[in-house]
C-alpha cells in the first residue's frame, strides 16, 4: 500500500498492489478519499506494456510528485515482465495524477534498456521490484530509486545495484544515477549475494533543504553483506543535495559499529526491512531497521532504531529493541496485508493471521512505527474472515472492510512511510 493525493482534493487516496491477481498478471486498485475506486492493469486503456501471466504488476508501488504539479503520481513495478530479450527482466510504469485522479494519458514505461538509463536488461534482474520515491536533488520534483538486488555484476552474482531516475517539470526523465558497491567512492565491495538494494527508504534524516525544498536522503539495505560472518547485513545512507544523491560520501551502518548497539552475527540480515518513523517531536526522520536473525532474547527478534539529527543518523543513541517471539511484532509488521477496500473482498495474509493468534503484547506498545488502530481493527475483524477470491456480502467480510477503511483513516505516520 502507498498513499498520496492523486486528485488534489486534500483527501488521502490509497493505492494497493495485488501482484498475484488474475493468474499473477497483477492489478493495482486505487481507493480515493471520495470512495471512488479505480482498477489498473496492463489491459487498461492507454497502459504501456503487455498483460501476461507472471508479470506480478503491483509487486511494488511508490507515490511521489514526479512532475511537481501538486498532484501525486504512481510508479508501479512489474518485476516479472518478459520484454522479449529475456525472462523476468522487469519494468515499471509511471501513471500521473491530475484533477481527475490517476490517468494513463502520459504513461511511461521504463526498463534497463530505456534510452538514457544505465546498464542493460538481463534475465532475472526483476527490475522494478523495489521502488522508493523522494526528492534527492531538492528541486521540488520527486525522484525514483529502483533497487536491483539481483543485478549480476562482474565480481558477484546478485551483488545488487541501485538506479535513481530524476524528476522534472515534465515528469521522470532519462537522467539517472547508477551505483553499486564497486562504484568509486561507495563504501564496501561487491560480494556474491550481497543483494545491495533489497530494501530502500527515502527520508530527510538531517532536516536540510535547498531553495525551499527538503533534501531527501536514500538508505540502501544490503542484507546479504558478509562482515566476518555470512549474511551479517548492513545499510548505507546516501545524502541528498542540490546536485542529487551524494554517491561518494555515503555513511555505513551495521550492528556494533562506531557505537551502534548489538553484535554482528551470521545470518542477522540487518536491513532486511527498513521502516521510516518519527520517534520524537523534531523535524528529523528516524529509522527502525529489522534484524530478523538477531536472537537478542531467547526465541526473540529485533528492531534497531536510529534517531535523525542535523548531522545524520545517530549511532550513539540507537536502541536495539528485542521482541518476544510470542508478541509477533515482526510478523505483524512484515506480513500484514490489509483488507481489499472493495465491497465483498477481504484477504489478510496467513502469516498475519498466525501472528495475531499468538499476540500478547499490548497494541499501544508497538507504536510509534506501527499504527496500532489499524492492526487492532485487523485483529478484531480480518483474522476471522477466510481469504476470498470472489465477492462475498457476508457480515464478517463487510465488517472487515469497514474496519480496515476506518483504521487506515485513523493512521498517522508522522513524517515518512517506509516498507511497512
Amino acid at each position: 500500500m502507498a498513499a498520496g493525493d492523486f486528485d488534489g482534493d486534500t483527501l488521502l487516496d490509497r493505492a494497493f498492489g495485488y501482484p498475484r491477481a488474475n493468474g499473477n498478471e497483477g492489478i493495482v486498485k486505487i481507493v480515493y478519499g471520495s470512495q471512488v475506486i479505480q482498477i489498473w492493469n496492463r489491459d487498461s486503456p492507454g497502459i504501456l506494456g503487455v498483460d501476461a501471466t507472471g508479470n506480478y504488476l503491483g509487486d511494488s508501488i511508490a507515490v511521489g510528485d514526479f512532475d511537481g504539479d501538486g498532484y501525486d503520481d504512481l510508479a508501479i513495478g512489474v518485476p516479472g515482465d518478459d520484454t522479449g530479450s529475456g525472462v523476468n527482466i522487469g519494468t515499471f510504469n509511471v501513471l500521473y495524477g491530475s484533477a481527475n485522479g490517476i490517468t494513463s494519458s502520459f504513461d511511461q514505461l521504463y526498463s534497463q534498456d530505456t534510452p538514457g538509463i544505465s546498464s542493460s536488461e538481463e534475465s532475472f534482474d526483476a527490475y522494478g521490484e523495489f521502488l522508493q520515491a523522494g526528492d534527492f536533488d531538492c528541486d521540488g520534483h520527486d525522484d525514483l530509486a529502483i533497487g536491483i538486488p539481483q543485478e549480476n555484476l562482474s565480481s558477484g552474482v546478485n551483488g545488487g545495484a541501485v538506479n535513481v531516475i530524476y524528476g522534472s517539470s515534465g515528469g521522470l526523465t532519462a537522467l539517472d544515477d547508477w551505483f553499486h558497491q564497486n562504484t568509486t567512492g561507495v563504501a564496501g565491495s561487491i560480494q556474491t549475494s550481497d543483494n545491495f538494494g533489497a530494501s530502500l527508504l527515502a527520508a530527510n534524516f538531517t532536516g536540510d533543504s535547498s531553495g525551499g525544498h527538503a533534501c531527501d536522503d536514500l538508505i540502501v539495505g544490503v542484507p546479504g553483506e558478509d562482515i566476518g560472518y555470512v549474511d551479517v547485513g548492513a545499510m548505507q545512507l546516501f545524502p541528498g543535495s542540490s546536485s542529487g544523491l551524494d554517491i561518494v560520501n555515503d555513511v555505513w551502518f551495521r550492528q556494533a559499529h562506531l557505537g551502534a548497539e548489538g553484535s554482528h552475527e551470521a545470518d542477522d540480515e540487518f536491513s532486511t526491512w527498513l521502516y521510516g518513523t518519527s520517534t520524537s517531536s523534531n523535524a528529523f526522520a528516524d529509522i527502525a531497521v529489522r534484524v530478523p536473525g538477531d536472537a537478542c532474547e531467547a526465541g526473540g527478534m529485533a528492531l534497531q532504531v536510529f534517531d535523525g539529527t542535523s548531522s545524520g543518523l545517530n549511532r550513539n543513541t540507537d536502541e536495539l529493541i528485542c521482541i518476544d517471539a510470542a508478541g509477533g511484532l515482526q510478523l505483524l509488521a512484515d506480513e500484514f496485508t490489509t483488507c481489499i477496500l472493495e465491497t465483498g473482498f477481504c484477504d489478510c495474509s496467513q502469516e498475519f493471521r498466525d501472528a495475531v493468534a499468538q499476540t500478547s503484547v499490548p497494541w499501544k506498545a508497538r507504536e510509534p512505527w506501527m499504527c496500532s488502530v489499524k492492526l487492532q481493527a485487523a485483529s478484531d475483524f480480518c483474522v476471522d474472515v477466510p481469504p476470498q477470491t470472489t465477492p462475498s456480502a457476508s457480515p464478517a467480510a463487510l465488517d472487515c472492510i469497514e474496519a480496515s477503511e476506518e483504521a487506515w483513516d485513523g493512521c498517522n505516520y508522522g513524517t515518512v512511510e517506509g516498507e511497512l
